[in-house]
């Protein structure tokens, strides 16, 4: 992630075309809009809007604007997104979906800096720095003749790959207490809502693959759910799908596809908690010299 974020402020400085890349829920449109509060003048606006989500039939007059009587109901002039994003940024998520036929005359507006509405016979110039996100191999897309490769090219000026948050597990506990400030502000929940040790272990131990999405909607479940200000496993088990019978302790950690730095982390923090959170006692118990159980708990 501190590789991610320093090409991203690299990217952030330029005005170039960027392509963020990764699963789904990974956290792109964020992303997206660090790179625009980031930029030397992030005072134009940022607009974003979801490929997929646009009507096939209005795809062109939702980017580019329409004028009126250029179709039976266009009753009056509408600008497009292009024409909003002017001077700031326009986030085009899931640039997969965007239709076939409308892709020449995306590549047309980057290339020139300008646009055409629908029905309109000149063409306005607007200042537009583009972000397009994507959970679909572009590549494959292209073999398939969905996605055209000259507008690929232009899109990856610039590419970040969002990584998922399986192979980010060392984030996981600066992810919550934000998740949960964010959630607890949304509510209106007064008061702090901390979590225990045991369902951090879950936490950290399952593979997410709705990544960070799936994270924040657990958590928002589980925040509603819970009749107390400390989250336990009941409460995650009341959210989510996440299995808190741990009576056979190795069986479930193979079943949620621990890795042995897992299993080894869990073991350490339960001698603690059993001891009290006395490291002299719990290094005895694990055979271990005190410097190595520091060197661990780091």
């Amino acid at each position: 992630m501190r590789q991610l974020i320093s090409l991203a402020k690299r990217a952030a400085a330029v005005n170039s075309t960027v392509l963020l890349t990764g699963e789904s829920g990974t956290g792109k449109s964020a992303v997206a809009r660090w790179i625009h509060d980031n930029r030397p003048n992030s005072s134009g606006p940022f607009i974003a809007v979801n490929c997929a989500a646009l009507p096939h039939s209005l795809v062109e007059s939702e980017l580019f604007g329409v004028r009126k009587g250029a179709y039976t109901d266009a009753s009056k002039d509408r600008p497009g997104l292009f024409f909003q994003a002017d001077s700031g940024t326009l986030f085009l998520d899931e640039i997969a979906e965007l239709p076939l036929e409308i892709q020449p005359k995306l590549l047309q507006a980057l290339e020139t800096g300008k646009i055409r509405a629908l029905g309109d016979t000149k063409e306005d110039e607007v200042k537009v720095r583009l972000i397009a996100a994507t959970h679909q191999p572009l590549e494959q897309r292209i073999n398939d003749k969905l996605f055209r490769s000259d507008l690929y090219h232009r899109l990856n000026v610039i590419s970040l790959e969002v990584p998922p948050l399986r192979e980010r597990k060392e984030d996981i506990n600066e992810l919550i207490k934000t998740l949960i400030d964010t959630i607890c502000l949304r509510l209106g929940k007064q008061g702090p809502v901390n979590i225990s040790a045991e369902v951090l272990r879950w936490i950290r131990a399952y593979h997410w693959p709705g990544n960070v999405r799936e994270l924040a909607n657990t958590l928002e479940r589980a925040i509603v759910l819970a009749e107390h200000d400390t989250l336990l496993l009941e409460d995650l088990a009341q959210a989510s799908k996440l299995p808190v019978d741990d009576g056979d302790f190795l069986e479930s950690a193979m079943l949620q596809g621990w890795t042995l730095a897992d299993i080894e982390q869990a073991y350490i923090h339960h001698v603690l908690e059993m001891t009290g959170g006395n490291k002299i006692q719990a290094a005895k118990i694990l055979g271990l010299d005190r410097s190595t159980l520091y060197r661990k708990l780091s």
